[in-house]
């Protein structure tokens, strides 16, 4: 239920930031000890277990997921038109390796992005069985809740992007130490994801999601003022504090972009939702690493172009909040 939905939502999230904290340090430990190919048979194994716990204790619901009618109407079109604009989007960030040419410089994939995109919406406006009803983005809280939570995760993921080569080039650290570093950031996620829930269903969804992103925005600020010489334990808590306000803000912002969505219509709200949120995650990325190998090409020390980077995700969280 409504009144509710915010600590359900919290709880449920919560299950990233556990494994968060065992992951990164175990990954670091067996790539110390035995190498980097380890990890992965590891995620492999874990993703067999996955889907095993997925067909045992998932209910699979009246009817079968695949049916010849479902694959028949499925927007496949429209699937493809999408894949393409994002793709071409994302290259263009980051061309170089692609088409040599310097990133966010190669038109040619921009005018693709856009071409396709448009070509994309004209599409799902006269398709009875659209991939992306576009109705949906008439919901003025859907919409902005979503932007906002692409923001966040561009602010976190690009955060925990950065945080890693920061610790290896800046700080010199191990993969094991780095690993144990980064589990700050999910103690942090673990310990206000459910509190701001609980916040989100008391005091309504807005002061805990602006809470959040400010915090993350000074945290990430904090990281691009630290002079060369400071102690490490400053870099943690400044890590662990960005954690807690990422926390703070994701239960917040399901709550407002699902909550004046119909019951029937929950899964589709759902499923949009996330992949603004995850497209939010993609761009940031690609941006700050196009602005970190920049920085790090031009300046002879590592840690200005860690500054300016840490500077410009900070912006992305200062611009949710606002």
């Amino acid at each position: 239920p409504p009144q509710t939905r915010g600590k359900a939502l919290g709880t449920w999230n919560s299950a990233g930031p556990i494994a968060g904290l065992a992951g990164p340090l175990l990954g670091g430990f067996l790539v110390d000890l035995l190498g980097w190919q380890l990890p992965f048979a590891l995620v492999f194994a874990l993703s067999v277990m996955a889907l095993l716990a997925v067909k045992v204790g998932v209910p699979a619901g009246a009817r079968s997921f695949i049916q010849a009618d479902y694959v028949r109407r499925f927007d496949w079109l429209g699937v493809l038109l999408l894949t393409v604009a994002v793709t071409a989007f994302i290259l263009f960030t980051s061309s170089r390796p692609i088409t040599g040419v310097s990133a966010l410089q190669d038109w040619r994939l921009l005018l693709v992005a856009v071409f396709f995109l448009v070509a994309f919406v004209r599409w799902e406006r006269q398709n009875p069985n659209p991939f992306v009803p576009l109705q949906m983005f008439r919901n003025r809280s859907f919409v902005l809740a979503s932007v906002v939570s692409g923001l966040r995760m561009w602010t976190l993921i690009s955060a925990g992007f950065l945080n890693t080569l920061y610790l290896t080039d800046v700080w010199r650290l191990s993969v094991t130490a780095v690993g144990a570093c980064k589990m700050l950031v999910a103690a942090g996620l673990l310990l206000t994801m459910i509190y701001g829930g609980s916040l989100a269903d008391r005091w309504g969804s807005r002061r805990p999601s602006i809470a959040g992103l400010l915090v993350q925005t000074v945290t990430l600020l904090g990281l691009a003022l630290l002079p060369n010489k400071v102690p490490l334990v400053v870099v943690l808590v400044l890590f662990t504090f960005h954690g807690a306000g990422a926390g703070l803000s994701l239960a917040g912002l399901h709550r407002t972009a699902l909550g004046k969505i119909s019951t029937g219509r929950l899964g589709l709200a759902s499923g949009l939702y996330g992949m603004i949120r995850f497209g939010g995650m993609v761009t940031g990325v690609a941006l700050v690493g196009v602005l970190l190998e920049a920085g790090l090409n031009y300046y002879t020390d590592p840690l200005p172009a860690y500054q300016l980077s840490y500077a410009f995700t900070a912006m992305a969280a200062l611009a949710g909040a606002l």
